[in-house]
C-alpha cells in the first residue's frame, strides 16, 4: 500500500523549487542554545498524545547547508519561500500514527524551527521579505504534475492571518488544507490539515507547526482548534525562551 508519507513525497516532489544555500557566515547563536529553546516534549499537553513515547527529535544546519524554507503555494500551485537563514534548529515530537513500517496511512506530528540571521538589521529585512511573501498565497491553489509516471492532483486552500503582538513579538499565522490525489496507484488519496505560526525574534524568526497527515478520511486530517491554540502558544514560549536563555552576538 502506498503511505501517507509517501503521498505526501509525491506532493512535495510535485511542487518543489530549487533552492541556493547562502554562503557561510558567523552564527549568533549557539546550537545548544537553539536546540533548548525549541519545542521540547514536555512543551506538548499529555492529551495530544495518542500512541506515540513522549520525545523529540532534533536537527541543527548551518549556511551553506540552510536552505530557504517554505511557507506556502502560490495560485499556481509553486512553493513559496522565506529567506534562507544562517542557521536552521528543528524539533520535532510525533503525537500520532497509524500503521507502521511500509504500510504507515496517518500521522500526527507538533514541530518548531528557529531560523536566525547574522544581525537585527538582516533579521529584520528577512521578516518584511517574509511578510511580503505572504501576499502570494493563494486562497485556493490547483495544479496537476506528473511524477515517475503518476498524474497527482493537488488542491490547496490556505489563509493567512495576522498575530497579535506578543511580549514585543509580531507575528502571523498560516492555515493550509491539502487533498492530493494520485492516479495509478489504486485511487490513493491524502488529506493534510497544517497549520503554523510565525513570530520574529530578535535576530531569528520562530516557525511552530501542527500537521495532521491521513490517507484514510478527510475527517481525520481537520484541526482541532485545541491544536491550533498550542501552536500560536508555542512559537510565544519558544521566542521567550530564545531571548532570555540565549545570549546574542548579533
Amino acid at each position: 500500500m502506498t503511505t501517507a508519507r509517501a503521498a505526501t513525497t509525491l506532493a512535495v516532489a510535485g511542487l518543489i523549487c530549487a533552492v541556493g544555500a547562502p554562503a557561510a557566515a558567523a552564527a549568533p547563536y549557539s546550537k545548544a542554545k537553539l536546540l533548548a529553546a525549541s519545542l521540547q516534549a514536555a512543551d506538548v499537553p499529555g492529551a495530544f498524545f495518542v500512541n506515540q513515547p513522549k520525545s523529540h527529535s532534533t536537527s541543527y544546519s548551518r549556511a551553506p547547508q540552510t536552505k530557504r524554507f517554505e511557507i506556502c503555494v502560490d495560485k499556481d500551485g509553486n512553493k513559496v519561500f522565506g529567506s534562507a537563514p544562517i542557521q536552521r534548529a528543528n524539533s520535532s515530537v510525533s503525537l500520532y500514527q497509524q500503521g507502521s513500517g511500509s504500510d504507515i496511512t496517518a500521522t500526527r506530528s507538533a514541530s518548531s524551527d528557529i531560523y536566525t540571521y547574522a544581525s537585527h538589521a538582516r533579521t529584520r529585512a528577512a521578516w518584511r521579505a517574509l511578510a511580503k511573501a505572504t501576499e502570494r498565497c493563494a486562497p485556493t491553489a490547483g495544479t496537476t504534475r506528473s511524477f515517475q509516471g503518476v498524474t497527482v492532483d493537488v488542491l490547496a486552500t490556505q489563509k493567512v492571518r495576522s498575530s497579535a503582538t506578543v511580549a514585543a513579538m509580531v507575528g502571523f499565522t498560516v492555515t493550509q488544507n491539502v487533498a492530493v490525489a494520485a492516479s495509478g496507484s489504486g485511487g490513493l488519496q491524502l488529506w493534510v490539515g497544517g497549520f503554523t505560526a510565525y513570530r520574529s525574534v530578535a535576530g531569528a524568526i520562530v516557525r511552530s507547526q501542527f500537521a495532521n497527515y491521513s490517507t484514510i478520511a478527510l475527517s481525520d486530517s481537520v484541526l482541532k482548534p485545541a491544536w491550533t491554540a498550542f501552536t500560536r502558544e508555542e512559537a510565544i514560549r519558544i521566542g521567550v525562551r530564545l531571548r532570555r536563555g540565549a545570549s546574542y552576538a548579533g
